[in-house]
This record gives C-alpha cells, structure tokens and sequence, in this order.
C-alpha cells in the first residue's frame, strides 16, 4: 500500500464553502463512527453527513449523518453514502417533519446539498477528495495494516488486522 501526503491548503474554497467549514464537517463525520457504532475501534463503519450550505451563517445546516449499516442489515450496498442519502430523503419527504417536500422537490433539493464522507467516498457521490485524509486515514489503515497502530483505547489481536477495545483494566 501507498500512501501520498497531502498537503493541505487553509486557504480553499470549493463551491463557496470554505476549507473551514469542509474540516468541521469531515470531523463530525469521524466523530460519528465510535457514537453510532458503540466501539472506540469500530471496523468498516463510514460516517456520512449531509449538509445545506445554502444558510451562510456558521458551518451550515446538518440534515442527517449516516453509518454504512452493512452488518447489521445484511445489504452490502448500505454504504454510509447510501444510508445518509436514504435518511435525508425520507427526513426531507416526511409530510410531519422539519421540510415537508415532495418527492420531486426532496429529489431537486440534493443540487443545495453537500455530502461529505469520510473514506473513499463512491464514485456516484464523489466530487472533492483528500479533505482530511491525515485524520480519517487512521480511522481505516490498522484495518488492512497490522504495523498500523489501532484507533485510541484498542489494539491488535490475531493476525493483527482487527482491533479489540482495551478492558477498564487495561486502560488504567
């Protein structure tokens, strides 16, 4: 495996949001993965969070974040992309909820929306790579990399590609 530096430009704007504002993001997303999945060293679990930008004040409106639920659905399509697009259709359509759209308008409403994922995102869904990839990298080497070091409070077992959670024991 190869891995490339990415030198990070502070300075970045893309589509009007700002480098700031995508770092934010893409660390909320990361954030999720030990939330939703219970684990501190969760394995092939993606966070995706949809977020409407078109309100400029702050870092945006968050609509849904997701989870890849491939385990525990048995879909393997259920990729964290999928899943938040999913939960904000329905969020967005729901005749009860926050936006109450139609169908045709929860569909047009996506052109407003900026997705952000935090691993190789699909290519249907993919438009500006490498925002963070020195905090979410980490989050996915040890999975494939028995010399990487596991995510905080796990480490190695077996043949060294899946990680446990230390016992409070452990961590004392």
């Amino acid at each position: 495996m190869i891995l490339t530096s990415t030198v990070l430009n502070l300075t970045l704007i893309a589509d009007g949001i700002p480098f700031s504002t995508r770092a934010y993001w893409m660390r909320r997303t990361n954030q999720v993965l030990g939330e939703r999945s219970g684990f501190p060293c969760p394995f092939a679990v993606f966070g995706t969070a949809v977020v409407n930008h078109t309100d400029t004040d702050g870092f945006g409106d968050l609509i849904r974040i997701g989870v890849n639920q491939n385990r525990q659905t048995g879909n393997p399509p259920l990729h964290g992309e999928i899943a938040a697009i999913t939960n904000c259709t329905a969020i967005l359509a729901d005749p009860y909820g926050r936006f109450r759209l139609t169908a045709s308008e929860a569909q047009a409403a996506f052109v407003g929306l900026t997705l952000y994922t935090n691993a190789e995102s699909c290519p249907m869904t993919v438009l500006i790579g490498d925002v963070l990839a020195n905090e979410t990298d980490p989050y996915y080497l040890w999975q494939f990399d028995p010399a990487y070091p596991c995510p905080d409070d796990c480490s190695h077992f077996g043949n060294g590609t899946r990680c446990r959670v230390h016992t409070k024991e452990e961590l004392r």
